[in-house]
């Protein structure tokens, strides 16, 4: 195989989590999530079955991003994805983020599948 052939698949698969994850809200759908799922899946068996890849630092980073995006809804430290949702992860589980001076939650999260695949992208 080319030796680019695992970045160039693996920065595809997530730039496509990113896109789908930050649709609007009414886009969100049990077929979309199952994408998401799907996509996160590949992401993992290429990391798992090529470790070199995990030593190239900016690979590493844009997974790193997109399992933050999958897990809290913000896509890097520095800022929030535009469209993104955004939850608090508590003990009992993901809970939406409310914002201050809002009596409604956030209902654009992700559904728990797709936070347990964006979990096992940082078990890599």
């Amino acid at each position: 195989h080319h030796p680019s052939l695992p970045f160039d698949v693996i920065g595809a698969l997530c730039d496509l989590v990113t896109k789908l994850v930050t649709l609007p809200p009414m886009r969100h759908t049990k077929a979309l999530h199952t994408l998401i799922v799907a996509a996160y899946v590949c992401v993992y068996n290429w990391l798992a079955a090529i470790p070199s890849v995990r030593g190239h630092e900016a690979t590493m980073q844009t997974v790193a991003n997109i399992a933050l995006l999958g897990l809290t809804g913000i896509a890097t430290p520095e800022g929030r994805v535009p469209g993104a949702s955004r939850w608090a992860i508590c003990k009992a589980g993901p809970r939406p983020f409310v914002p201050s001076g809002s009596s409604a939650p956030d209902t654009s999260l992700p559904s728990y599948r797709v936070q347990e695949a964006a979990a096992l992208l940082l078990a890599q």
